[in-house]
C-alpha cells in the first residue's frame, strides 16, 4: 500500500516526518501541520507554524520515494526513509 509523506523542518531544526494517506494532497497536510497546536489552553504554541518542507513524496514498502507537484519538492530518498524508519522505533 502507497501512502504519501511530507518531512519538515521546524524552527529548532529538528526534522520530522508526517505520513497520510494518499487521497490528501501534500499541500493540504502542510498547511494542516502548521496550524496544530501544542499546550494547555490558556497557552498554547503552534511549533510548525514557520515549518519549511525539505522532503515530500510517497512511501511504499517502507521507501521514501518521488516528489510533490503541489509543493514543487522532492524526495531526498535514503534521508527521508532514514526519518521515516526512526519514528517507527517506538
Amino acid at each position: 500500500m502507497t501512502s504519501k509523506y511530507i518531512a519538515i523542518k521546524a524552527k529548532d531544526g529538528q526534522e520530522l516526518l508526517f505520513t497520510f494517506p494518499d487521497t490528501v494532497m501534500h499541500l493540504h497536510m502542510l498547511e494542516a501541520v502548521r496550524h496544530v497546536k501544542q499546550g494547555v489552553p490558556a497557552n498554547w504554541v503552534r511549533p510548525y507554524r514557520d515549518a519549511e518542507c525539505v522532503g515530500a513524496g510517497f512511501v511504499m514498502d517502507g521507501r521514501c520515494y518521488g516528489l510533490s507537484t503541489s509543493l514543487d519538492v522532492k524526495s531526498r530518498h535514503d534521508v527521508d526513509t532514514a526519518l521515516l524508519a526512526r519514528g517507527s522505533q517506538t
